[in-house]
């Protein structure tokens, strides 16, 4: 396991009270792994790719906990 695998998974079960430190993790993830896309319908979307669950699933409940986004799994 490489060592930024465990330090993505550690911090998953961190609990970040600070709305702060929250938003710098959302954005560190999605630097390290997400990209974004343009869609035919002018929207944009998301696309994350881990391969650790934990953090999959803090990522959607932090987005839904920020900006009351909706995602789709």
């Amino acid at each position: 396991m490489s060592y930024t695998t465990i330090v993505k998974k550690e911090l998953s079960y961190k609990d970040v009270t600070k709305n702060c430190c929250e938003k710098a993790l959302l954005s560190a993830i999605v630097r390290l792994e997400g990209r974004f896309i343009k869609e035919r319908n002018g929207y944009y979307s998301l696309n994350i790719n881990t391969q650790d669950n934990t953090e999959a699933r803090w990522f959607i409940f932090a987005m839904n906990r920020i900006y009351s986004l909706h995602s789709d799994i």
